[in-house]
């Protein structure tokens, strides 16, 4: 494990001490004020005939995850970066408050070595993502660093609770649908792991902005103790400018109050072109099994 990702699994460990710490003290009053404030913070606008809170404020997510990248990128001076990840596995380890989530990344593949994390804040009408990755392929001798900032908004999230069915801090207790708007930047920086002396060790950097619109719809069933998700949308991308779209399938089922389990899988794909002579193809796919043990009554 490199240093940056034992770092990041310290601060997991210490935000993970630092909610059990909280939760032992949860009993007195002034944690108790404090939660209710925020539950009530979290529901306002909300119809809570529709949605509502888990008992729970705090959890401990535990996810698998396989995911697979196609990039092509054609340059001005004629070279053309081309990478096919293959199928890569990681599993990850975090701690939520009231979605407000931190989870740390490890690969599990042989071939791949990675510095993975994610911090996110999901609310029923909003929300963003910030993901940070280093990863290391070995058999193509190329590395990828990539920074993506992500968003979106739920036109209607007084009745539709985006991430109910796969984060788990709302409950959709009757089914609802929203249009939704997606944005996300990233910057993709590729290089070689081990460049020959006469050629250059990095590639050109990629910049991409989207936004996209679509739908999404949560079925509920049990009083929200099991949900199915559907979304999809379609948007730009710039400043290789062309199209972008993103769907996602998801499922959730609380067995009781302290224990859940989801799963996803989701596809990204964007394609453009720069100045007529840079052409720009990405392809991402994922799938997401997470237990999450929830606690903080």
């Amino acid at each position: 494990m490199c240093k940056r990702g034992k770092n990041l699994l310290i601060t997991t460990l210490a935000c993970l001490g630092l909610g059990l710490s909280v939760f032992n003290a949860g009993a007195s009053n002034w944690y108790r004020r404090f939660d209710n404030t925020i539950k009530r913070i979290l529901l306002d606008g909300v119809d809570t005939s529709y949605v509502g809170l888990p008992a729970t404020s705090w959890e401990i997510p535990s996810a698998f995850t396989m995911y697979g990248e196609s990039l092509r990128l054609a340059s001005s001076d004629g070279s053309v970066l081309s990478m096919d990840s293959g199928i890569v596995s990681e599993v990850g380890i975090g701690i939520g408050y009231h979605g407000l989530d931190y989870v740390q990344y490890f690969s599990t593949s042989k071939n791949v070595f990675s510095d993975h994390f994610e911090f996110n804040f999901y609310d029923n009408s909003w929300g963003f993502q910030i993901i940070t990755s280093d990863n290391k392929y070995t058999t193509q001798d190329l590395g990828i660093k990539e920074v993506t900032f992500g968003g979106y908004i739920a036109l209607n999230g007084r009745q539709y609770s985006y991430p109910a069915v796969y984060y788990g801090n709302y409950i959709q207790k009757k089914s609802a649908g929203s249009p939704l708007i997606y944005f996300w930047y990233e910057h993709t920086k590729s290089y070689a792991i081990d460049p020959a002396p006469d050629l250059s060790e990095e590639y050109p950097n990629i910049i991409n902005l989207a936004v996209c619109g679509g739908y999404g719809y949560n079925w509920a069933f049990n009083k929200g103790k099991t949900l199915l998700n559907a979304s999809a949308s379609v948007g730009i991308i710039a400043p290789y400018w062309g199209v972008a779209t993103q769907a996602r399938l998801s499922a959730m089922h609380w067995f009781n109050d302290n224990l859940r389990l989801s799963f996803s899988a989701i596809n990204y794909f964007s394609t453009g072109q720069r100045q007529l002579v840079e052409p720009y193809f990405l392809d991402e796919w994922m799938t997401v099994l997470s237990l999450t043990y929830c606690f903080g009554k």
